[in-house]
């Protein structure tokens, strides 16, 4: 499904496969733990190929 986001309960929304990246990077980061990460993720941008 193109262009399926994650939604939480807090209003939180993100595209799905940034969503699960940010998950990876955070156990990486904090030793097999999520937690926030010390950035804001920004919006994608997308190159439209012609």
């Amino acid at each position: 499904m193109r262009g399926e986001k994650e939604r939480a309960w807090c209003g939180y929304t993100q595209h799905r496969d940034i969503h699960g990246a940010a998950n990876l990077l955070s156990k990486v980061l904090y030793e097999n733990r999520i937690q926030s990460l010390p950035f804001e993720i920004q919006k994608p941008t997308y190159l439209r190929i012609a």
